[in-house]
């Protein structure tokens, strides 16, 4: 039986990714609250029809009850955005814990897009490598996600060579 879940083992002597990086105009960081907007109209952008929002509203109001904690606590030094010459392009969210999942330990993401225009420029694993670090970084000893029917089959490679494995 496949499982939606999936989960990264994190370990200390863990290598930086040695995936082609993508374009050099990529910036990385942290997001913020501030970059709500941004982020709703990717989000709205990033999703087929009828799985994610449908309107910009709806949109920001997904993305402001992510930060409100609606989907557990954010973990904002782990929930990357990617910016190309300045406009975000796309972003991982990342929580404490999912809150959908009593038996998964560890830090979970809650939601990661990016636009069809930044699509195959290396911003995913970028997004995905910066998620991971921090998680490192602090600490933890896995990462996991849940995939849904809007996950494209370029994710699904994206976190097979990252190595995230099915939990049973």
């Amino acid at each position: 039986m496949t499982s939606d879940l999936l989960t990264l083992k994190l370990s200390a002597n863990r290598k930086v990714s040695t995936y082609p990086s993508g374009s050099s105009e990529i910036t990385i960081r942290p997001m913020t609250p501030t970059d709500s907007l941004e982020l709703a109209q990717i989000y709205l952008e990033a999703y087929p029809p009828n799985i994610g929002a449908s309107t910009l509203e709806e949109a920001s109001g997904e993305i402001q009850a992510s930060f409100d904690g609606e989907y557990g606590q954010l973990l904002l030094e782990a929930s990357p955005i990617a910016l190309i010459r300045g406009k975000v392009v796309g972003a991982l969210m990342t929580t404490t814990r999912s809150i959908w999942d009593d038996h998964v330990e560890g830090p979970f993401i809650i939601d990661f897009f990016v636009s069809s225009a930044a699509q195959g420029q290396g911003v995913g694993a970028q997004l995905l490598e910066a998620a991971i670090s921090a998680c490192q970084k602090a600490g933890a000893q896995s990462l996991s996600l849940r995939f849904g029917e809007g996950t494209s089959a370029s994710a699904h490679a994206l976190y097979r060579r990252f190595g995230f494995q099915s939990l049973h």
